[in-house]
């Protein structure tokens, strides 16, 4: 691609998301409500049975897990806190070798190209190492560390409309006025 012809393709692009591992989800939110003003957090418990079409290790995967994902927007960026309990190698690889902090940032792919974009990274040496769907949200994680040197999320990046009451809370909770 020319310079011109990049600039073009990545002016349609976004970068939806930065997300960090944690060991202590609640202190995180605390820190970044306290420190940093951002919130309210959502945070969803993820494990196999509310996450289909699941790929771990590339291959297709019932096998038990379960993480704790908060969320809070900054403007058009959404901050991610994942706290892992057991049974996802992305993050249990990362942590042993990074510790807690910066895990992921994603890219939004619309539906009618994320299966096109994901086939693209593997022809490119980046095969699918996880992926899943939680409702609606679509998220993939193509094998980019060896090759970049950090992990991209590739997702649809859609609302989630069908999340009930009883699937998540809501950190801080609501002050009594």
């Amino acid at each position: 691609m020319t310079n011109a012809e990049l600039t073009e393709h990545n002016r349609k692009r976004r970068i939806y998301q930065i997300a960090f591992l944690v060991n202590d989800l609640e202190g995180a939110m605390k820190k970044w409500v306290e420190l940093l003003r951002v919130g309210p957090w959502l945070v969803v418990e993820m494990n196999e049975k509310i996450c289909k079409g699941v790929i771990e290790q590339g291959r297709p995967s019932t096998a038990p897990f379960r993480f704790y994902c908060a969320t809070a927007m900054v403007g058009d960026i959404q901050i991610e806190l994942i706290k892992h309990d057991f049974g996802v190698a992305a993050y249990e690889q990362w942590q042993a070798r990074h510790g807690e902090g910066l895990h992921h940032i994603k890219e939004m792919i619309p539906d009618d190209r994320i299966d096109q974009v994901t086939a693209e990274f593997a022809e490119w040496g980046m095969p699918l190492i996880r992926a899943g769907h939680f409702l609606e949200d679509d998220h993939r994680y193509p094998d980019t560390i060896p090759l970049l040197g950090f992990q991209l999320e590739l997702g649809n990046c859609v609302e989630v409309k069908s999340l009930t009451p009883d699937m998540y809370y809501i950190y801080p909770p609501e002050k009594e006025k």
